[in-house]
């Protein structure tokens, strides 16, 4: 498995103000994981990358090999990456209080979050992965999510 980090200088402050009043921020990246989860299933469903461009469509070599039991959708030739739900199939966890991980159970999804000599990239958690830069609208939903903890929303 590859871990890709992203820089959360931007949220800080709010992690900072956060962790001064709870003391424990297992709550708060639990949102924050739900949140981001669900960014990258709806990107499943409107085929875009984080930045929201489309991804690439398949090439005629990688048609011409689809085994006819697949399903028939970019990303989802045997369905393995998706069928399971929740944790199973995407890690939320938290490791002393600090640190979110996102991202799949397995090392294939790799494949297409950076692409290949022979793949087009097609972005599920990063908008830029060689940066570990999400994009602007995960941002700002992680932005959201801790302003909503900050204005005692969920106290």
């Amino acid at each position: 498995m590859i871990d890709v980090t992203t820089d959360t200088s931007a949220f800080a402050d709010s992690l900072q103000q956060l962790q001064k009043r709870m003391g424990n921020l297992r709550p708060v990246f639990s949102d924050l994981g739900a949140v981001l989860e669900n960014k990258i299933r709806d990107r499943r469903e409107t085929l875009t990358d984080p930045d929201g461009q489309r991804w690439a469509a398949w090439t005629p070599s990688t048609i011409a090999s689809y085994p006819e039991s697949g399903r028939g959708k970019l990303l989802d030739r045997s369905g393995d990456m998706w069928d399971r739900t929740g944790p199973q199939w995407m890690v939320s966890g938290m490791l002393f209080d600090t640190t979110l991980r996102v991202g799949f159970d397995k090392d294939y999804p790799t494949y297409h979050e950076f692409g290949t000599k022979h793949m087009a990239r097609r972005g599920l958690l990063f908008a830029d992965p060689e940066k570990g830069e999400l994009g602007a609208a995960d941002e700002q939903a992680i932005d959201d999510v801790l302003q909503d903890w900050l204005d005692g929303v969920f106290d």
